[in-house]
């Protein structure tokens, strides 16, 4: 069993990494970083998330998430609210270039993120995302 479980972290490692550059050096191509994509990509249905939130949802710290807000505030990608009952919270939403540019980005972006993924099913992709999941909330809850 030991030597599954060493074979799935290191299958599971080497995928990440390789869809990761690939990822990266296509948003990069097209003028955008792939934290700024994120956060972009995150607020894209037009509510408004607390920034707390939003840091969590694109996985980067509260110190990184404050500079890629301010980030893309200074370039009209994005509009923070402050909370009226906490003054400590803000929300970020998207704002109407912020939506272009995210437009503009997975115009190229999603065919080629489909391109890369062209080998597999729409159940593929379904029935691996829950199962790396199920890996995630096993070790989450006996780490």
């Amino acid at each position: 069993m030991y030597d599954q479980q060493i074979k799935l972290m290191t299958v599971l490692t080497k995928m990440n990494r390789a869809l990761n550059d690939k990822l990266s050096k296509d948003l990069r191509s097209r003028g955008i970083t792939p934290t700024d994509y994120m956060i972009l990509s995150v607020l894209r249905d037009g509510k408004e998330i607390p920034m707390q939130r939003l840091g969590k949802l694109v996985l980067i710290t509260s110190g990184t998430i404050t500079y890629a807000t301010n980030r893309l505030i200074k370039q009209d990608m994005i509009l923070k609210r402050q909370d009226p009952l906490d003054n400590r919270r803000f929300h970020i939403s998207l704002s109407d270039a912020g939506r272009t540019r995210l437009q503009m980005v997975n115009e190229g972006h999603e065919p080629y993120l489909a391109r890369l993924l062209s080998d597999f099913t729409v159940e593929d992709l379904d029935d691996f995302t829950e199962m790396v999941k199920r890996i995630g909330r096993s070790v989450e809850s006996k780490g």
